[in-house]
């Protein structure tokens, strides 16, 4: 009965553990609006990124313009080359910063307020004000020029963004409970320590698993304009770089934790 209780207590730590590490990753680099832009912020560096936003850029500068005919084509042009070095000023991360803070505001400040699929509001203002100190005074600088890119996540999705911070603590201590269950009431606790490493390096290799599923269907599912494409494949990109880090950590742990029961196994066998 022991060895039993023993088992069950054990899986159940390695299943909880297998839920907590994405729901912990999520919560700190999703929800956490620092975090964000932690893990968001060298998307800009991406040439597709780049390129699509400086399209973007180009196009809504010339509206927000309102320039006539006759100076069309050459405004144009200077609002291309003003465009395109922007993605070379040093003020450029801070720019892109501010850019993600407000559309991270706009996407999780109230979830429960959303419904069906959320466009995702970038306000790429902060990055014409760049480009605009480079026109020679031909456009000035918006307060805000918000593009809403289609494809951005269901409401659904963007609530467990908000409850993951609480996910993640509950199954954290269920793992945590699961694992001591099983170590107080094996009989063998070198044994119980082995596999419990083995469940975590385990429970790692599900959740990297996962992690490439999701981005794949991700990126397959993104089919908005070029920018949105764009962002989607860096982001997951880059997610799932930063996820893995998580997850070596988890299974070299859980190695260390196999190795232990290891020899506390043997340290037993030779004093019995």
């Amino acid at each position: 009965m022991r060895g039993f209780l023993a088992a069950v207590s054990g899986l159940v730590a390695v299943v909880a553990l297998a839920v907590a590490l994405p729901a912990a990753w999520v919560a700190a680099s999703v929800a956490d609006e620092d975090g964000f832009v932690s893990l968001s912020r060298d998307v800009v560096t991406d040439g597709a990124v780049q390129d699509a936003a400086s399209d973007l850029l180009t196009t809504r500068l010339e509206r927000e313009a309102g320039l006539p005919a006759q100076l069309a084509e050459t405004g144009r042009r200077l609002l291309e080359r003003a465009t395109d070095r922007v993605f070379d000023d040093p003020q450029l991360s801070g720019a892109w910063a501010q850019t993600l803070r407000r559309t991270h505001a706009a996407l999780l400040d109230d979830p429960a307020a959303a419904s069906g699929q959320v466009p995702v509001p970038l306000d790429l203002a902060p990055l014409a004000r760049l480009a605009a100190e480079r026109t020679d005074g031909l456009v000035d600088a918006p307060d805000r020029l918000v593009v809403e890119l289609p494809g951005g996540p269901d409401a659904r999705a963007l609530r467990l963004v908000d409850e993951s911070p609480g996910l993640a603590l509950a199954a954290g201590l269920v793992a945590a409970v699961g694992a001591l269950v099983a170590l107080l009431v094996a009989r063998r606790r070198g044994v119980a320590l082995v596999w419990l490493g083995v469940g975590a390096v385990a429970a790692a290799g599900l959740d990297a698993g996962l992690a490439r599923l999701a981005r794949e269907r991700t990126v397959d599912a993104s089919t908005g304009d070029g920018l949105q494409t764009a962002l989607v494949r860096a982001l997951a990109d880059v997610g799932v770089t930063s996820f893995d880090g998580w997850l070596v950590w988890t299974a070299l742990s859980g190695a260390v934790l196999a190795v232990l029961g290891v020899v506390v196994a043997l340290v037993g066998r030779r004093t019995a």
